[in-house]
């Protein structure tokens, strides 16, 4: 059994600033900065909420090509280019310490997967002849 941690979570409405105190040292938003109108403004007001050396973790879709009905479905305002987040970052203030694409091993086998099927589809074509 996994030791309970007591840390603060929040539940916020996407329209409004969390009700956030200075002094954090590390905040986190996963899958939240593209449901927001002002994604800057947001950042700029985490940025001044995080005492000096806090971390900010986050999480966003990547690809604004890939912007579908599911994003419709979902709210989101946008999904991001990696250097387009990158430069929100650092015009507030922000110092990236990494910036990855953590999907990419799960899109990659998506794409064998799909691979596989196909050469399985061909395969059983070719015997069936």
């Amino acid at each position: 059994m996994r030791p309970k941690v007591a840390v603060p979570l929040l539940l916020v409405d996407e329209g409004r600033l969390p009700p956030l105190a200075h002094g954090y040292t590390l905040l986190s938003l996963f899958d939240v900065l593209e449901h927001i109108d002002d994604d800057v403004g947001t950042l700029c007001f985490l940025r001044e909420v995080l005492e000096p050396g806090g971390v900010l973790v986050l999480t966003v879709p990547a690809h604004p090509f890939l912007f579908d009905e599911m994003d419709r479905i979902a709210h989101h305002r946008r999904r991001y280019r990696r250097s387009e987040l990158q430069d929100k970052l650092f015009i507030v203030g922000f110092r990236i310490l990494c910036l990855s694409h953590f999907m990419v091993f799960f899109v990659l086998f998506v794409v064998l997967w799909w691979l596989f099927g196909v050469f399985w589809t061909c395969m059983s074509a070719m015997e069936r002849r």
